[in-house]
């Protein structure tokens, strides 16, 4: 072989083998940008769901927050109409006053504030229907005029305001909860917050 034909062979080589390299470097460029867009497609998705879930969890804790709010006035209206009505039956029946409380407009109400509140309350939580039992017993006692009682009447009030309070701190709790952990939180945790405010206010 010639010199000439030798660097012509030399040259051919050369050639093939930039041509491969260009070839390598060319698919190792598509893999890389396929690698990219992939990451950057996971990263925007991941930043989606994060941001959805975030969202979310933001407007059902605003729409707890009303709620609790509104749960908080009806305990507050509740509680003002049954002492109220506890007051002029008191004075009625045992200090003998002439009084002209409206005693049925007012039980009705008072029947209309209970009704909201049950309304409101979950039926399937303990503390709830332990309060609308509670409320149960306060009708009924107040009801019964002839056999009015402080004491019966004093040890329900307690034990129903007792409940409110546990409900409404147990709530708030919840809400920070699912606001720091960024989702709703199981049965198992709420009812854990509700047994640790009960224990903490002596309600068990």
């Amino acid at each position: 072989m010639t010199n000439s034909n030798q660097y012509i062979e030399a040259a051919k080589i050369a050639a093939e083998a930039a041509s491969k390299n260009t070839e390598l470097t060319l698919k190792v460029s598509i893999v890389a940008a396929i690698i990219a867009l992939l990451g950057t497609g996971i990263s925007a998705y991941i930043s989606y769901r994060s941001s959805r879930r975030t969202t979310l969890i933001e407007t059902i804790s605003a729409q707890r927050i009303q709620w609790v709010n509104r749960l908080r006035d009806k305990f507050v209206e509740f509680n003002k109409l049954i002492n109220e009505f506890s007051y002029s039956i008191y004075e009625s029946v045992e200090k003998k006053y002439v009084t002209t409380f409206d005693y049925k407009t007012k039980f009705h109400d008072l029947r209309a504030v209970g009704n909201h509140i049950s309304l409101l309350l979950n039926p399937n939580e303990n503390y709830s229907e332990e309060l609308s039992n509670e409320i149960k017993k306060m009708f009924d006692i107040l009801l019964e005029q002839d056999a009015y009682k402080v004491e019966l009447y004093q040890n329900c009030y307690s034990r129903i305001e007792l409940i409110q309070q546990v409900i409404l701190k147990a709530e708030w709790k919840r809400i920070k909860e699912e606001t720091k952990k960024g989702r709703e939180l199981t049965e198992s945790e709420i009812e854990k917050i509700y047994n640790e405010k009960a224990i903490s206010m002596n309600l068990k």
